[in-house]
Order: structure tokens, then C-alpha cells, then sequence
């Protein structure tokens, strides 16, 4: 559910017509990442047993995740500066 949220956020704040390069939705992505992890570490160690290609892919996933959220933070540095010439 907390993902929901987080993804709800995220495209919220694109969605009002605001620039999605904000420290804000960097941080909403990279812990849509951090969840798929966690998701991922506990399915692995839990009753459900997770196949390890499975795992490899839920990583991978959070893996991406994160350098997307690397990739809006970038943005955000330059869209700081962008403001700070105007």
C-alpha cells in the first residue's frame, strides 16, 4: 500500500503541470526501490521461496529504479540552475 502512495505522489506532482525534477520525487522513486528490495530479500527468506531468477529480477528492478531516481536528481540540480540564471 505504501508503494501506492508513493507512485500516487509521484505522479501527482507531474500531474498538476509542476516539473517532476524535484528532490521530492527522487526520494518518492528511491524508495518505490528500496521497497522492491526489501520485497524481494524477505520473499527470498520467507515461507514463498522465491526463485532465485525471480530475485535476480526484482533486483534488477530496484536497481533501475534507483538510477532513475539518480537520473531526477540530476534534473533537479539543473533545473536549479536554469532558475538561477532566469
Amino acid at each position: 500500500m505504501t508503494r501506492i502512495k508513493n507512485a500516487k505522489r509521484i505522479f501527482g506532482c507531474i500531474g498538476k503541470g509542476n516539473s517532476p525534477f524535484t528532490a521530492k520525487t527522487a526520494i518518492q522513486i528511491r524508495k518505490i526501490a528500496m521497497y522492491v528490495l526489501i520485497f524481494a530479500v524477505f520473499s527470498v527468506l520467507s515461507v514463498f521461496k522465491m526463485a532465485f531468477s525471480s530475485f535476480f529480477m526484482c533486483g534488477l528492478f530496484a536497481l533501475i529504479l534507483f538510477c532513475i531516481s539518480l537520473i531526477f536528481d540530476y534534473g533537479c540540480e539543473l533545473q536549479q540552475e536554469v532558475d538561477e540564471m532566469i
